[in-house]
């Protein structure tokens, strides 16, 4: 059964792509990522490592927001790439972006999410994303988020923060606003 998760993919900073190019991303720059992201337009994907091809296809990118400066997607991940995962094969994950004038990308003139690709023994250009993590606890799967030390269970009750919305456009291209509870998106 595929898992759906909230996760961190991307935070501003400059980084060196594989190819040796360097990017900076500022915090505007992800909002603009996170604000024109349309599954129906085209649909990122969770893959393995950054194949031209996009494939394997090993999930599918729901939801593309912002949360406390930080770019983050919900996502469902197929249940071998979940296991992986979860047995520690890929300990990192990878955006990848079309750039503005590439001929490929959805969205003219803005970056757009192309994939997430997950890696093995190859370190991530974006270093100290929250970890993902597929264990689970009493009623339901949970996503625990780790950040300087402090454990974060977004399924517990007691957390519920209303005081950092996240903005997610919706299939009719409006944008709701909400906050996270319990690892789900409620809408304001």
């Amino acid at each position: 059964m595929p898992k759906l998760r909230n996760f961190e993919i991307f935070k501003p900073g400059t980084f060196t792509a594989m190819d040796g190019r360097k990017f900076t991303f500022t915090e505007q720059d992800l909002h603009e990522i996170a604000d024109s992201y349309d599954p129906n337009l085209y649909q990122a994907n969770l893959t393995l490592g950054h194949p031209k091809n996009n494939l394997p296809d090993l999930g599918a990118v729901h939801h593309v927001y912002m949360y406390q400066g930080k770019l983050f997607a919900c996502a469902e991940f197929a249940d071998e790439l979940a296991e992986a995962i979860h047995k520690g094969t890929y300990k990192h994950r990878s955006a990848s972006f079309y750039l503005p004038h590439s001929p490929e990308n959805p969205i003219k003139g803005k970056r757009y999410l192309r994939h997430i690709g997950f890696l093995g023994a190859m370190p991530p250009a974006v270093k100290g994303l929250a970890s993902i993590d597929f264990s689970e606890s009493g009623f339901e799967s949970s996503i625990n988020f780790a950040s300087s030390g402090e454990f974060i269970d977004l399924t517990d009750y007691r957390h519920c923060d209303t005081q950092n919305t996240i903005r997610v456009k919706q299939k009719d291209g409006t944008i709701k606003t909400g906050f996270i509870w319990r690892g789900e998106i409620l809408y304001i």
